[in-house]
């Protein structure tokens, strides 16, 4: 199972990592939590996102997560077509 259910995923901005509009696979960018500063070459991008559930999500409004990434441009669609509306 590689956690395909969209209700596994918080809310907010996907990103084009690669050549892929996937939202599950290798990243090798670096990739920053945009609350903490937190800067680590994650083996997958959902990895970030554990990251700041765990350290941040309930200290803030439910949902509102934005990663920044250095040398990628924001893709919105890959939320939107997971089902899911970004968070800019």
């Amino acid at each position: 199972n590689h956690g395909r259910g969209r209700n596994e995923l918080p809310r907010g901005t996907y990103y084009k990592c690669g050549s892929t509009n996937h939202y599950k696979h290798e990243c090798p960018d670096l990739l920053q939590c945009s609350w903490c500063g937190k800067k680590d070459k994650y083996e997958e991008c959902l990895e970030i996102y554990e990251h700041m559930n765990q350290q941040h999500h309930k200290d803030k409004v439910t949902g509102m997560v934005s990663i920044k990434k250095a040398n990628s441009q924001w893709m919105p669609s890959v939320a939107h077509k997971l089902g899911l509306e970004p968070v800019l």
